[in-house]
């Protein structure tokens, strides 16, 4: 199965943890897992766009296609409760 994403993608690598459905959403996992930012349920998307701006240095907003080739279980990942 083939679908499309947004990826923050750093000299041509793509960045896994930020593909995303949305543009926003790609640019709030990046600068929530590579930055340290926390987003709120009130962070506007003004917000994350200023924030992107000053803290994306040669990073690019990229969209992908990604091709899924497996799913796990929430199990087979260590057990975790989704």
């Amino acid at each position: 199965m083939r679908t499309e994403a947004w990826a923050v993608v750093i000299n041509n690598q793509i960045n896994v943890r930020s593909v995303s459905p949305t543009r926003i959403a790609a640019m709030v996992n990046y600068l929530c897992t590579d930055k340290g930012f926390i987003a709120l349920n009130t962070t506007t998307d003004s917000q994350v766009e200023k924030l992107w701006q000053y803290h994306k240095g040669n990073a690019e907003l990229k969209r992908v296609e990604i091709y899924i080739i497996g799913e796990r279980q929430p199990e087979e990942l260590g057990g975790m409760d989704w």
